[in-house]
């Protein structure tokens, strides 16, 4: 078994434990810790870290393929049903156990994204993210696993945690009907009774690291949180220039945002920022480029695409580009949100009537040579009709 370091997160997402083995001396150290500083990882170690049980729902699905685009989107539909909260609110992880069966983990977007930028803010290298349930084997129908305050169940692949407490433990295993059970724990424990459990006392640090590692579980490292080593690399001056860049065009959109009435006072002071952020960013940047920053901008921004036509932020700058011209032509629709997804720009409109939104969409696909547009649902409210917009390159 190679080098590994296993941390466990509590339910207020902090680091509580780190453990370290070291295949060298066949040694496993423990120790407590309380914050992300705390972590030390080492050379070529993998590091793991593992979510409460309480937080990761799971389940097994059947999808007759292996297209991960189709698992991604069929996912959340087929199992929800057996969620307590709205599909649109989770991250969805998946593993391919047969052909046409997957093993399917659940958690909260809030969740997973406080421990991704987690990992990014501390530049953890390549690391994976389990439930709490794979610490404890799942050899048997059931098996409990004896921690120091509480007890991990695995049962029927799917895992829960409760309280340290032997009748609540007997209790539970008598609702959810457990047959044979196998009780792992470090000290006696004669208060459970439930069919006579097997109890096998262990040393739960090292049966834990080596349950977690002898095989592959469900990694939530996925999908749009796919920790990447490249994500951990410093940004080039290229990617530096395309952030500053959406950010002038991003301004240059709130001009249109703003009620016309009080456009030109708004809109002279947008402008003399702009003028700023692009002398600090182009030196030798033109009179006429700064007597129109948002062209002087798109000029720049199309040498940087032809000198880094791969660039990952490509699609964002070119969307935006485009929403903004189409913005210009249709002066009754204006931008609520923007939001970039899966290299997916995802933008959200608002319009008095139904016309402006058909006109803008018509002269939006016109001019997005490139891209593809879709349109989403509309939406009635108070201020007219709503929509979302998807731009994604062909």
């Amino acid at each position: 078994m190679p080098d590994f370091v296993l941390v466990g997160i509590d339910s207020k997402l902090n680091p509580k434990y780190q453990i370290n083995y070291n295949s060298d001396s066949f040694s496993i150290e423990k120790r407590n810790i309380s914050s992300w500083s705390e972590i030390t990882t080492g050379n070529n170690r993998q590091l793991i870290f593992t979510l409460p049980a309480q937080l990761v729902y799971h389940t097994k699905v059947k999808i007759p393929t292996k297209n991960e685009e189709i698992i991604r989107q069929s996912l959340p539909n087929l199992i929800e049903e057996e969620l307590a909260n709205d599909i649109e609110l989770n991250h969805y992880a998946y593993l391919q156990s047969s052909d046409e069966y997957h093993e399917v983990a659940v958690v909260s977007n809030s969740i997973i994204t406080e421990i991704y930028n987690k990992i990014v803010e501390y530049g953890f290298k390549n690391p994976k993210l389990y439930s709490e349930i794979y610490l404890c084997p799942n050899h048997e129908d059931c098996t409990v696993c004896n921690f120091e305050d509480y007890f991990i169940i695995n049962f029927d692949h799917k895992g829960t945690k409760i309280n340290n407490d032997q009748k609540t433990l007997n209790n539970y295993l008598q609702l959810i009907g457990a047959g044979k059970t196998i009780v792992y724990t470090e000290k006696e424990l004669p208060g459970i009774e439930f069919k006579n459990p097997e109890i096998r006392k262990v040393d739960i640090a090292k049966l834990t690291l080596k349950t977690i590692t002898s095989k592959e579980y469900i990694n939530l490292f996925q999908g749009k949180y796919s920790i990447d080593s490249q994500k951990h690399k410093q940004k080039s001056p290229i990617k530096k220039l395309l952030v500053l860049c959406s950010l002038l065009i991003i301004s240059w959109l709130t001009i249109n945002v703003i009620g016309l009435n009080s456009l030109s006072n708004k809109a002279e002071e947008v402008q003399f920022k702009q003028r700023e952020l692009l002398s600090d960013l182009i030196p030798d940047i033109t009179p006429a480029e700064l007597n129109n920053p948002y062209a002087g901008m798109l000029s720049r921004l199309k040498i940087s695409e032809n000198s880094n036509s791969n660039n990952s932020g490509d699609t964002f700058i070119k969307s935006l580009s485009y929403l903004g011209k189409a913005l210009q032509g249709n002066k009754d629709v204006y931008v609520l949100s923007i939001r970039l997804r899966e290299d997916k720009l995802e933008v959200k409109i608002q319009s008095q009537d139904i016309s402006s939104l058909n006109a803008f969409q018509s002269n939006l696909e016109k001019n997005s040579f490139d891209m593809r547009v879709k349109t989403g649902t509309r939406d009635s409210n108070n201020d007219g009709i709503s929509s979302v917009i998807t731009m994604e390159r062909l």
